[in-house]
């Protein structure tokens, strides 16, 4: 029973390991000369400020949000400016405009931020936002109505403007439970963002070695493809043979005699290669003339051997393969 506990208790945080929430946070900034993916609203000046829409001209200050992963990459997610989820100010006009708390309503326009992948949801806080326990910071304003606004490190005034951004999905392996494709916020590398797990590039110049293209894996990592096919004709594939085109590193040409090496450049083949059609001789006549075989079973079972892909470190192998060409094409069935 106690080994029957550890294996449950064991099995329990692999799984917890494997389906785990998207971690990320929310990240604004007020600037004049940094903008983040989705512009929120703009600022006539860092303190003691008037506000305009996003969609304004007048202000050089943009207030902006995006969102990252731990590591400070973008995490592809969706940010609009649609008041779904955080409806935080209202603003007197579309520019040179006072504030307000969003919940007082004497001001017509609204300035909001929302996700359609992710749930933003916003708080006022009389201390920075960082203390408070959220992500990221709005803004400031001086009072609940006709107020002005200021960034939240220059001079702030003492309403806060806090916000944090959740996910409504989980990850396994680098993919989201929501649409089932990488996603960056579940750890997938940059170029697999929003693939499904299993796409196949053209190219061959992302990663890696230059003549296998490259792939984002089951785990959404950007890697060489695992069936190592050769491939010398992709965007910035090169190195290889064109020979080995659409073999596979390790396989056997057709004829027998070359094969394509680690490199994917074609070599002869010494007691490596046996085509399809001498081994089809092979099993006839072994099977149909036992008192007359020319290949015992120690010789069948290295050219079976060969030609599945494995190895066969008999010296005679190359022998094997040479008797095998020789017998009669007659005897095949028609």
């Amino acid at each position: 029973m106690k080994f029957k506990n550890l294996f449950m208790i064991s099995l329990a945080f692999s799984f917890l390991l494997v389906m785990t929430p998207a971690f990320s946070e929310l990240n604004c900034t007020v600037s004049n000369t940094q903008s983040f993916s989705t512009l929120v609203y703009k600022m006539s000046s860092l303190s003691n400020a008037h506000a305009e829409l996003y969609t304004g001209s007048n202000y050089l200050y943009n207030v902006s949000c995006q969102d990252v992963t731990s590591d400070g990459v973008l995490t592809g997610i969706n940010l609009n400016n649609n008041c779904d989820d955080a409806h935080f100010l209202n603003i007197s006009s579309v520019t040179n405009a006072h504030v307000e708390n969003s919940t007082v309503g004497n001001y017509p326009e609204g300035i909001c931020l929302s996700s359609t992948s992710a749930d933003i949801i916003y708080s006022y806080e009389t201390q920075p936002c960082s203390v408070a326990g959220y992500q990221t910071c709005l803004g400031t304003f001086s009072s609940d109505t006709n107020a002005h606004i200021a960034d939240c490190v220059t001079a702030p005034y003492s309403n806060y403007i806090c916000a944090n951004l959740t996910y409504d999905f989980t990850c396994n392996y680098g993919v989201s439970d929501l649409d089932g494709n990488c996603s960056l916020a579940c750890g997938a590398d940059t170029q697999c963002d929003g693939r499904a797990p299993g796409y196949k590039t053209d190219s061959c110049n992302g990663v890696g070695e230059t003549y296998f293209i490259d792939i984002c894996n089951s785990t959404c990592q950007f890697v060489d493809d695992s069936a190592k096919v050769c491939n010398s004709t992709g965007s910035g594939c090169n190195g290889g043979s064109l020979a080995c085109d659409g073999y596979s590193a390790g396989q056997c040409l057709p004829s027998g005699t070359e094969y394509c090496d680690n490199s994917c450049t074609n070599e002869t083949a010494v007691g490596m290669c046996i085509t399809n059609q001498a081994m089809r001789k092979a099993l006839v006549q072994y099977t149909v003339d036992p008192y007359n075989r020319k290949l015992d079973m120690v010789a069948m079972k290295c050219l079976i051997n060969m030609y599945l892909g494995a190895t066969c470190s008999d010296p005679k192998s190359q022998d094997y393969i040479d008797i095998a060409n020789a017998i009669s094409d007659s005897i095949l069935p028609n």
